[in-house]
């Protein structure tokens, strides 16, 4: 079973255009990913995984293949972020592989809080990711300045205020 999800993920770096910006390579990277989570029987793989994780605690040989399949991801998402890097898209000051390695968390966790059963929308979890991965999370940086003029952000940050108002 880790060998295929090994065989799996190697197939799915394989199809990247790596000569492409690297922006564009996370986007399509995180579009195959996010799509495996939308796929019939997706919650059962992820229910798999972490059963072979834990197997990983108990077989040095499973332990082997799944860090090979952790390296292997890492190393080349790493190889992405250098390339950001290299193009001022990512903070130089920070380390490529650490960088990686919370990339690969954030697909890691829904893995988790699917296999464990949560009430995940796969959209909306994509759409937070995406938001993370690209600074959009936040609104502004310095308490000085404006926020986003984001129509979906100022509908959100409005609607509270007129409902409380129509209350009153």
């Amino acid at each position: 079973m880790c060998s295929e999800a090994l065989d799996r993920n190697r197939q799915r770096f394989g199809t990247l255009n790596l000569s492409a910006a690297s922006r564009a390579i996370f986007e399509e990277l995180s579009a195959v990913y996010f799509a495996a989570a939308h796929e019939p029987g997706a919650v059962d793989a992820a229910r798999l995984t972490l059963q072979v994780w834990e197997e990983s605690s108990r077989s040095e040989q499973a332990r082997k293949v799944l860090l090979e399949d952790f390296s292997m991801i890492q190393a080349h998402v790493s190889k992405i972020v250098i390339k950001a890097q290299e193009q001022f898209e990512i903070d130089i000051a920070l380390d490529p592989m650490s960088v990686a390695q919370t990339m690969v968390s954030l697909v890691l966790g829904l893995i988790v809080q699917r296999a464990a059963g949560t009430d995940v929308n796969v959209e909306k979890y994509e759409e937070a990711t995406r938001a993370l991965v690209t600074g959009r999370l936040w609104n502004s940086v310095n308490r000085n300045e404006k926020p986003a003029t984001n129509p979906v952000y100022l509908r959100a940050a409005v609607a509270p205020h007129i409902e409380r108002e129509q209350l009153k």
